[in-house]
């Protein structure tokens, strides 16, 4: 086989990943949850569509856990 470097997918919990990565807060973290799919909102009594951050792409939500991936977390991070 060739010798392609393979890097393995990490899923960490968010206080995992702010224990890992101090520049990053959980309170951070949160908001980006929060903001990752499109959401609706109403404005003077119609009916508006907030877009998604994109944050969506770098977690797996299994019931109220939420695992992030940490090597997309940066590629979405890197823009």
């Amino acid at each position: 086989m060739a010798d392609a470097k393979v890097q393995r997918r990490r899923f960490l919990t968010v206080r995992q990943v702010t224990e890992y990565h101090p520049g990053i807060s959980e309170r951070t973290l949160r908001h980006w949850i929060f903001g990752a799919k499109e959401r609706r909102s109403w404005e003077k009594g119609a009916v508006k569509m907030i877009p998604g951050n994109g944050f969506a792409q770098v977690m797996v939500r299994k019931g109220a856990k939420i695992l992030i991936d940490e090597i997309a977390l940066f590629e979405w991070l890197g823009g």
